[in-house]
């Protein structure tokens, strides 16, 4: 086993005043190894502007590395500061860990107040102006107001344009498969919502890892040891079948998440008294000791926090596209299950924090359904829910009543369907296919349901 370690912590705008009152702190005050590196990479706003209503905003990250100076004081020791985009700044990363040999062993954290299936901030009613580079000015082409209803990272490419699409590679959508996007959704259409946003999906964000960690004279991705994130409803199921593909483990709240919960000195600690343990040790051991510290610290309740083992993640999925395939099938032959699924639907608890985002727990879901449908799958339900407990959800901190640990996207009626327009985005834009929706049904399910 390899007793080198490293950590990137992604950090983003939206929490620059916790990150300089709570988190920057934090880090100044680590116990710094020899075996375990520990890099960030601040993904920062700046707005440009005199007045609010002409401010307009891009981005930068800044990269650093927790180090000691010389009378052995903890610093940020700066790596780089003219990263303009985060697949730019987490390449140099990639670059640097392969360079110093300490690319074997990696674990991924984000930092931000985000939601779901996206990593970053909910935007206000943001003034946002498109901006080309001209030698070392900025100009501003013209001036547009973005309301966004889930988070998102409006960032620039080296072209200058802010709406760009990074070069993020993506499986080609052909065939079959291109006929289950919706065409008003796709970003190829001038007047499409999606083609206005540049946002930071989850699944472009896995996409990218799986395209960029591979190392020389391997064909196969270089998995993160984990990866741990801070977005509220981060337990989705689809989340977690996109980082089966980068990560062996994940570990993040189905409910509201506080960050404080990922404490830093006992990640760096738990790290570094495991080393020489497998990555499965190391999980469990964060795992367990952020649990005990959060609760003797904190008051909150409902809380819903879960380590993932994703190894067995695919074996999972097909019984999930089968129960899926049933619903389908459901609701083409027998029309007034569709009523009856609805009405279900909107009776079930929510597992977001936020009422207006329909994320529920996928058992709950799953268990409903198969009540009230003519062709029934309490079978598959059932290994369903075994597999999910045995080999995929490892060790949960749950508040009061908790819910199984993996969550489900599911509009409640037609107007969320069609007014949610950031999941419509995720799940339905051919121009940036999401994986899950190429390889699970589950798109269709829900075009069946509501349209």
């Amino acid at each position: 086993m390899n007793n080198l370690f490293s950590l990137i912590y992604f950090i983003h705008d939206d929490i620059d005043e916790e990150f300089k009152r709570n988190v920057l702190p934090a880090f100044l005050h680590i116990n710094i190894y020899e075996n375990i590196k520990v890099i960030l990479v601040h993904n920062k706003r700046n707005l440009f502007g005199e007045r609010k209503e002409e401010q307009y905003v891009t981005y930068r990250c800044d990269i650093f590395e927790i180090a000691k100076d010389d009378q052995g004081k903890t610093i940020f020791k700066t790596l780089r500061s003219d990263m303009i985009s985060w697949d730019e700044a987490f390449l140099f990363v990639f670059g640097y860990l392969k360079q110093h040999n300490l690319f074997e062993r990696v674990g991924l954290i984000t930092l931000s107040h985000s939601n779901g299936f996206v990593i970053n901030r909910n935007g206000e009613q943001l003034p946002i102006r498109i901006i080309n580079f001209i030698g070392n000015f900025l100009k501003s082409l013209f001036h547009r107001k973005v309301k966004s209803d889930f988070r998102y990272i409006k960032k620039v490419t080296r072209d200058g344009d802010l709406f760009v699409t990074s070069k993020t590679v993506v499986e080609k959508v052909s065939g079959s498969t291109a006929n289950r996007y919706k065409a008003k959704y796709s970003r190829d259409n001038g007047n499409s919502f999606c083609k206005t946003y540049e946002g930071l999906f989850i699944t472009e964000f896995s996409n990218f890892l799986k395209e960029n960690l591979r190392v020389e004279n391997r064909s196969d991705v270089q998995k993160l040891a984990f990866y741990m994130s801070s977005n509220c409803n981060f337990q989705l199921y689809d989340n977690l079948f996109l980082f089966s593909n980068v990560a062996e483990f994940t570990m993040g709240a189905q409910s509201r998440n506080n960050y404080s919960f990922w404490d830093i000195s006992v990640i760096i600690e738990s790290i570094n008294s495991n080393i020489e343990k497998a990555n499965m040790l190391i999980c469990e051991d964060i795992f367990a000791k952020c649990a005990q510290k959060f609760e003797s610290e904190r008051s909150e309740r409902t809380k819903y926090y879960s380590l993932s083992k994703l190894k067995e993640f695919p074996s999972l999925h097909l019984l999930f596209d089968k129960i899926i395939g049933m619903l389908i099938d459901n609701l083409n032959f027998h029309q007034d299950f569709r009523k009856g699924l609805i009405n279900g639907i909107s009776k079930l608890p929510v597992t977001s924090d936020d009422q207006f985002i329909p994320y529920f727990d996928i058992i709950e879901f799953f268990s409903m359904a198969n009540q009230l449908a003519n062709i029934g799958f309490a079978a598959e339900l059932e290994e369903f829910k075994k597999k999910k407990d045995e080999q995929i959800i490892m060790n949960q901190f749950v508040k009061d009543d908790g819910h199984s640990g993996l969550s489900i996207y599911l509009p409640r009626n037609t107007n969320e369907f069609n007014e949610l327009k950031g999941a419509l985005c995720n799940y339905f834009d051919a121009t940036r296919p999401n994986n899950f929706s190429l390889h699970s049904r589950y798109d269709e399910f829900l075009t069946v349901l509501y349209q």
